[in-house]
């Protein structure tokens, strides 16, 4: 038996127009907006993770479905909605990084 992991890792740089950053870790989300708060996206890592929601201008522009990544192999797809373990989110200033670890056993 072998054990295959694939970590996927997300960066989000929040530049200088953006203006703000919200980690509330109770609810599992991060909100960044720009500082017109014209765009905002919403990422949800409370069940799976993904990004819930992109508004511009008070209207969201997405599916409910939300954004999420996948990998496809021969015989599996992955997506970051079915995770076996918590995703990963580090808040340092105005830099966000959220890992995802993809782990399968293959017999």
């Amino acid at each position: 038996m072998r054990t295959i992991s694939i970590i996927f890792l997300l960066l989000f740089a929040n530049s200088a127009h953006s203006a703000f950053l919200n980690h509330d870790v109770s609810k599992k989300t991060v909100l960044i907006a720009d500082e017109s708060n014209n765009l905002q996206l919403l990422l949800d890592y409370g069940n799976g993770c993904k990004i819930s929601q992109v508004n511009i201008k008070g209207k969201n522009t997405i599916s409910p479905m939300g954004v999420y990544s996948s990998i496809k192999t021969e015989t599996k797809l992955f997506t970051s909605l079915e995770l076996n373990s918590q995703a990963k989110v580090t808040v340092e200033g105005d830099w966000l990084e959220v890992s995802i670890l993809f782990l399968e056993t293959i017999k």
